[in-house]
């Protein structure tokens, strides 16, 4: 039984995606399956792909360029999905290695979860940047627009739940 489905969309980060594999491939306490849904990704980033392809946990999606950051092409790799819960990881991020079992213990009630957003800044500085939305006044920043830290990095839900959706991922409208 696969616990978790890791869904890595990556465009041109071919230097930084093998840190964030083996992030995801090292969880501890889950059995998880990495999807790599590439959005026009170019042969050096294949080439650092190839090394992690013999894992039968990693599945490549190579995909055309589409539209803005690839959106329809990861709703196409989610109807593979077998994880009870769906996270996400950026291309050039990290997951710790407990990240898949407290998303999984965060779902148990709910739909959708993140983790705290912790941001390591160029200068090595580390930036926090907390966010609840059960809370009403993040709930309202967010309405709002132009305010949003809950990165794609740390977001998980059920996959149960992203199937009752009407739509699914798809191109967020421009602006």
């Amino acid at each position: 039984m696969t616990d978790a489905t890791i869904l890595i969309p990556t465009f041109r980060h071919a230097a930084l995606i093998p840190y964030s594999l083996r992030s995801a491939l090292t969880q501890e306490g889950a059995a998880v399956e990495v999807f790599v849904v590439g959005d026009g990704v170019e042969d050096d980033t294949r080439a650092a792909l190839e090394p992690f392809l013999s894992d039968a946990r990693v599945r490549f999606f190579d995909f055309p360029k589409g539209a803005r950051q690839g959106e329809l092409h990861r709703h196409e790799a989610l109807q593979a999905a077998a994880g009870r819960i769906i996270c996400y990881l950026s291309d050039d991020d990290l997951l710790l290695r407990d990240h898949v079992t407290e998303m999984a213990r965060l779902l148990d009630g709910a739909d959708f979860a993140h983790s705290a957003p912790l941001f390591v800044m160029r200068d090595g500085s580390l930036m926090y940047a907390p966010v609840d939305v059960a809370r009403p006044s993040f709930q309202a920043l967010l309405r709002r627009g132009g305010w949003n830290h809950i990165s794609l990095t740390g977001a998980a839900h059920t996959l149960a739940a992203y199937r009752l959706l009407p739509h699914g991922w798809r191109p967020a409208p421009r602006g």
